[in-house]
């Protein structure tokens, strides 16, 4: 478990369990990001830099996008375009 900062990683989690609202085929749980994280990064033949999920952004967005926690816990969010089909 080198050059995993959970501490960040739970946070970075929390954050955007807090951002979210529930949808069909999305995660809400900050525990389920947090263990899909840890099950990323920790894994013994080839550890994850990052890790991206689908979420649901709650109000005022309104929209589906994307999450990406990194193994030093930063945390970047994107909504998806307008243009973008399904």
């Amino acid at each position: 478990m080198t050059n995993i900062n959970t501490d960040a990683i739970i946070s970075a989690c929390d954050t955007l369990a807090r951002r979210l609202a529930p949808c069909e085929g999305c995660w809400t749980a900050s525990c389920r990001f947090f263990d899909a994280c840890m099950r990323a990064f920790d894994n013994e033949r080839l550890p994850a830099q990052a890790i991206t999920f689908r979420v649901f952004y709650n109000a005022p967005v309104m929209k589906l996008g994307t999450a990406t926690i990194d193994r030093d816990g930063n945390l970047v969010c994107r909504v998806d375009d307008e243009q973008r089909t399904a």
